[in-house]
């Protein structure tokens, strides 16, 4: 898009852009997408489905509020995906494909109040959960019990 600027031709750097909706498609050997620093209320619709080679998502301070269930369902490579400083106020694992390959997964810095079992289903490659500075006075017994490979898990 031309709002956005490309390094190595699979680099796409969207961030700080003003932007208040996602652009209507992405190049579809994107390996790294950052959409920080914008106003993106919410995330849906099909625009990341195309992105089956997308590696390190980064979507930060963007006051997003809601991911719709499936949103990046193709990206079947995705490692990284760093949602924190943003307001969610819930949780779930059903924006991604399910299995997937993520590894690393920041949600610091939301308004999450809770995490429910379930809400993490799917991540079993999961190494590196964030969830600092949030407003979490509950978490359901169990919702961690999928995350077998959990390295570093951040409450504080």
């Amino acid at each position: 898009p031309s709002v956005c600027a490309c390094r190595d031709k699979t680099k796409l750097y969207c961030d700080d852009r003003n932007l208040t909706r996602l652009p209507v498609s992405f190049p579809t050997k994107t390996s790294v997408l950052d959409l920080s620093g914008n106003d993106i209320d919410s995330l849906e619709g099909d625009q990341f489905h195309s992105l089956g080679d997308l590696e390190l998502l980064i979507i930060k301070h963007s006051h997003v509020k809601t991911i719709a269930t499936g949103t990046f369902r193709g990206c079947f490579h995705l490692k990284r995906v760093e949602l924190n400083s943003n307001q969610f106020e819930r949780f779930s694992s059903k924006i991604f494909d399910s299995p997937n390959s993520i590894t690393e997964l920041n949600l610091m810095s939301n308004k999450l109040t809770e995490l429910r079992k379930g809400d993490l289903d799917g991540l079993g490659h999961l190494r590196q959960l964030y969830l600092s500075n949030n407003m979490i006075r509950s978490l359901e017994e169990g919702v961690f019990q999928q995350l077998h490979r959990l390295e570093t898990l951040d409450l504080r």
